[in-house]
C-alpha cells in the first residue's frame, strides 16, 4: 500500500461571530415609514385604475427605459388576455 498523506483542514465554525450578527439584526428596528415620512411600498399594493397603470408606463418612458416600458405594457396586455381566455 502506498502511504499517501492526506491534508486535514479543520473546519472552524465561528459561532460567536454568528451570534453577534444575530444580535445586531435583532437590535435593528423596522420602520413602516421611509426617511421622508411616507409609507413604504408593500409587495401586495395593486394597480387599481388606468391612471395608476399610466403613471408607471410614463415613469419608464420618461426615463428612457424603453425595454422596461415595453415589458410593462406587453406584460399587462398578456395578463389581461390570459384573464379573458383562460
Amino acid at each position: 500500500m502506498h502511504n499517501i498523506p492526506t491534508m486535514l483542514v479543520p473546519v472552524v465554525v465561528p459561532i460567536q461571530i454568528e451570534n453577534q450578527k444575530r444580535e445586531k439584526r435583532k437590535q435593528l428596528q423596522y420602520s413602516e415609514l421611509k426617511s421622508d415620512g411616507k409609507p413604504k411600498a408593500q409587495p401586495a399594493d395593486s394597480i387599481r385604475s388606468y391612471g395608476e397603470f399610466h403613471l408607471i408606463e410614463k415613469y419608464f418612458y420618461d426615463r428612457s427605459k424603453i425595454r422596461d416600458w415595453m415589458m410593462w405594457v406587453i406584460g399587462v396586455i398578456w395578463s389581461a388576455l390570459y384573464k379573458i381566455f383562460c
